[in-house]
C-alpha cells in the first residue's frame, strides 16, 4: 500500500492533458486499474480519448509538474423525450470516465476539484447534463449524483448451440454493430448515440488479446455480444433487434462461453438495478430525472 503523501495545493493546477502527458497517465491509469493492461491503456489514449478530452490535476514540485489526479470525458447525445417539449427527442451530455488519482494523494479533494472545473468547462459550452458508471455510488452522491439508469439481468445457464434457421454467424464489424444499435436503441430513453467512428473503436478493442465478440444476422434481424473472460462472464454488451436475433445470438455465445448472463432494459422503474449516476446542473433538463426506467450499455 502506497504511503500517503500531503498534497501542496499552493502549487496545483488543473489543465487538459497534452500528448507529452501520455506517459504519465498511463502509469497513474495502471496504478488505479490494475485490471486493465498496458495494450488496453495504449489502445485507449490512443483510439478512444484526445488529450484535449482529458483534464489534469498537476502538483508541481521543483519545477516539475506531476500529475496527480484526472479524468476523461467526452459530450455525446443521449436519447431523451421531453415530456413538455415533444420536438426535443435528446440531450447533450457530458459523459465522465477514467476518474482516479494517485494512491498516495487520494482524500485530499483532487477528484471534487476535477469535477467543479469541468462543470465550469462544460456551463460554457451549454452542457448541464452529466453521466458517469460509478465504483462506488456513495463516492460520486458526496458530488451530487444521483442513480439514473436501470437494467436487469438475464441468466442464460443452457442453449441449444445450433443457429435457429435463416441466421448464420458474421464478423461483428463497426458497421454490422452500428445497424443492430441503432435498431435496437431507436426511442428508447437513456441511451447515448453512438457514431461508426465509436464502433469503429470499440471494434478494435475487442479484437484485443482477451476480448471476445460474437455477432448473427438473417434477413431480418441481427444481434452481437462483447465480453471478457471465459467463466460465467457478464456481456459488456448483448444487443439484438428482436427475439428471434436474442435466441440466435444466446445460441452463438453459450456454444463459445458456456453458461453467462446479460444486461436488458429494466422493464419498469420498479424492475432491475441502478448502474449508472447523473447530474444535472442546468434546469432545463431537469426532466431527465423523470424519465421512466431508462437504460444504457455497460460499455459506452
Amino acid at each position: 500500500m502506497s504511503e500517503k503523501t500531503p498534497l501542496n495545493k499552493e502549487n496545483t493546477s488543473i489543465r487538459s492533458l497534452r500528448e507529452s502527458d501520455f506517459g504519465r497517465a498511463a502509469e497513474l491509469w495502471l496504478a488505479c486499474f490494475p485490471e486493465d493492461d498496458r495494450a488496453f491503456v495504449d489502445y485507449y489514449f490512443a483510439k478512444r480519448t484526445r488529450p484535449e478530452r482529458m483534464l489534469g490535476l498537476f502538483e508541481t514540485d521543483g519545477g516539475r509538474e506531476n500529475l496527480v489526479s484526472m479524468l476523461c470525458f467526452e459530450k455525446r447525445r443521449m436519447a431523451a423525450k421531453d415530456p413538455a417539449d415533444p420536438r426535443r427527442g435528446s440531450a447533450e451530455v457530458c459523459f465522465i470516465a477514467g476518474v482516479c488519482t494517485a494512491p498516495e494523494k487520494r482524500r485530499r479533494g483532487c477528484i471534487r476539484r476535477l469535477f467543479a472545473a469541468l462543470e465550469s468547462r462544460m456551463a460554457g459550452e451549454g452542457v448541464g447534463v452529466f453521466l458517469l458508471q460509478p465504483f462506488d455510488f456513495g463516492f460520486y452522491k458526496k458530488l451530487g449524483y444521483k442513480p439514473f439508469a436501470k437494467r436487469g439481468i438475464i441468466g442464460v445457464q443452457s442453449a441449444d448451440t445450433a443457429l435457429p434457421p435463416g441466421f448464420r454467424s458474421v464478423e461483428p464489424t463497426a458497421e454490422k454493430m452500428l445497424a443492430a444499435y441503432d435498431k435496437a436503441f431507436s426511442g428508447v430513453s437513456g441511451v447515448l448515440e453512438r457514431s461508426a467512428d465509436r464502433f469503429a473503436a470499440i471494434a478494435e478493442e475487442y479484437a484485443m488479446p482477451g476480448a471476445k465478440s460474437a455477432a448473427v444476422e438473417s434477413e431480418t434481424g441481427c444481434a452481437y455480444a462483447l465480453w471478457y473472460g471465459d467463466e460465467l462472464p457478464l456481456m459488456d454488451e448483448f444487443v439484438f433487434t428482436d427475439d428471434a436475433a436474442r435466441a440466435a445470438l444466446e445460441a452463438a455465445v453459450f456454444a463459445r462461453a458456456g453458461a453467462f448472463s446479460y444486461p436488458v432494459p429494466a422493464e419498469s422503474a420498479e424492475d432491475g438495478a441502478y448502474f449508472n449516476m447523473i447530474r444535472i446542473t442546468d434546469e432545463r433538463f431537469a426532466y431527465l430525472e423523470k424519465q421512466a426506467a431508462p437504460f444504457g450499455l455497460t460499455k459506452y
